[in-house]
């Protein structure tokens, strides 16, 4: 996610305390008018901290969240304060400002690392975090959208080789079959795909499916609808989707 697009979902979800230049505020503006954003935006990041505690209830106490933006209260380690958190971003105010909510704690760290070269910054550093096959649980809500197939394909099966079974994985996607169902939703999608280029943030598209066979050979054990009543196109469908997935 671009830099400017951390700043606007940091302040949609109530952080007050980002400011915005121009541009940012003219797309948050925009964003606000598209759609329910905000409720889908907080829906989306309430997925994200239950899928963390489900994590911890299952014994995990090493938790990895790359592209995790600007950290909002409530975060993985303030949620649970027990555990490792490792946080990732390419961005340096998101991660300038992290560092001095999380400066002095030891099983903590929020470290700069650009995920669209993972094998060469972001791995390694979680790598020396962690160490080799750790148990983890790992949260990607809000980061699919942003990148390419072939890079998303990598990053899950780096992940999957890395860490032990019994590992989670917890991954958010739209699924743009269903987005497509509805004129006005498609037409609100590529309104927002504009806005996100216009802060140097692609997105790509891809359907359920698509991102299912992307996240092998991690095993999925629970797919959801996510704030289904915004999303949903009938027939029990809805084009924002959360799913749980494991390295048994």
């Amino acid at each position: 996610m671009g830099g400017g697009l951390s700043k606007i979902a940091a302040l949609l979800l109530g952080d007050e305390s980002v400011s915005l230049n121009l541009l940012e505020s003219g797309v948050c503006f925009a964003l606000k008018r598209l759609g329910p954003t905000e409720r889908i935006l907080k829906e989306q990041w309430l997925f994200g901290r239950r899928a963390a505690l489900e994590f911890y209830k299952a014994g995990i106490r090493d938790f990895f969240v790359p592209e995790a933006g600007m950290l909002m209260r409530g975060a993985v380690h303030q949620l649970l304060d027990d555990v490792r958190v490792l946080y990732t971003d390419k961005h340096s105010e998101a991660v300038e400002r992290a560092q001095s909510w999380v400066e002095g704690q030891i099983n903590v760290s929020y470290v700069q690392g650009d995920i669209a070269n993972w094998f060469d910054e972001v791995l390694p550093i979680a790598k020396d975090f962690f160490g080799e096959e750790p148990r983890l649980g790992i949260i990607m809500t809000g980061v699919t959208y942003f990148l390419p197939d072939e890079l998303l394909r990598k990053i899950f099966k780096s992940l999957y080789s890395w860490a032990a079974s019994g590992s989670y994985l917890a991954v958010t996607g739209l699924d743009i079959e269903t987005v497509r169902l509805v004129r006005s939703t498609y037409l609100r999608y590529i309104i927002s795909k504009i806005l996100y280029k216009a802060l140097g943030a692609s997105s790509y598209s891809r359907t359920d499916a698509g991102l299912r066979a992307l996240m092998l050979p991690w095993k999925i054990t629970r797919r959801q609808p996510i704030a289904p009543e915004i999303t949903g196109f009938g027939g029990g469908r809805a084009s924002l989707l959360g799913y749980v997935a494991t390295k048994g």
